[in-house]
């Protein structure tokens, strides 16, 4: 036998030989906690829809994982931020074809190192709480 060929022999017999072997990297049971994936502010469209479609892959790698996004008002306090959060949910679904009801957006109040917006992504095991919004601004909107 030729080194060339024992040494594919030898590389090949240590890789699995059935997709079952293969492993997808998820949360253990000791790691219930939510994880922030992204977050983001006043973000051109182009960039907002790579940051989700990279959301999407990790929801796609693990169906037992539920995402939120918490949408957080400015200091202008357009009231705008849970429309943006429902229209990267409508993305989500619509584009990346994420089942609806492992998204849930989030009021989460308003943020003052907004201008407009910000939308957190986040990452909720099965069986773990959902994150808590932290709102930085305690006063209402003026109206």
């Amino acid at each position: 036998m030729s080194t060339v060929s024992l040494l594919l022999l030898l590389v090949f017999s240590s890789m699995p030989l059935s997709k079952e072997s293969w492993s997808i990297p998820t949360f253990t049971s000791s790691s219930q906690q939510p994880r922030k994936f992204d977050e983001y502010t006043d973000t051109p469209s182009n960039d907002a829809k790579a940051r989700l479609d990279n959301f999407a892959v990790e929801l796609q790698n693990d169906p037992r994982v539920k995402g939120y996004i918490i949408a957080y008002g400015g200091r202008s306090c357009p009231n705008k931020a849970e429309a943006y959060a429902e229209f990267d949910r409508s993305y989500l679904v619509s584009n990346r074809g994420i089942d609806g009801s492992r998204i849930v957006v989030v009021n989460g109040g308003r943020r003052s190192d907004a201008s407009r917006y910000t939308l957190a992504l986040w990452l909720v095991p099965e069986g773990g709480s959902a994150p808590a919004p932290s709102p930085t601004l305690k006063r209402r909107c003026p109206r």
